[in-house]
């Protein structure tokens, strides 16, 4: 599969679990680097921010899942 197909699938795959699975812990820790950079300056910077930040927006009816 050639890089920019297997770049799609881990995208497609991180979203199902983000988003479907309602899964950001494993997502994170499955698709990005050690040092994941938040570029939202209203999040902080790496993956606990991340997860901290998609759990709140679950919470507040800010992420669709199909759960």
């Amino acid at each position: 599969m050639p890089d920019l197909e297997q770049n799609k699938a881990s995208a497609v795959a991180f979203c199902q679990l983000m988003f479907n699975d309602c899964m950001p812990r494993e997502a994170i820790e499955r698709y990005t680097g050690a040092d994941y950079i938040q570029h939202n300056p209203h999040v902080a910077t790496g993956k606990d921010g991340f997860i901290t930040i998609s759990n709140i927006c679950r919470k507040n009816g800010r992420v669709s899942a199909s759960r």
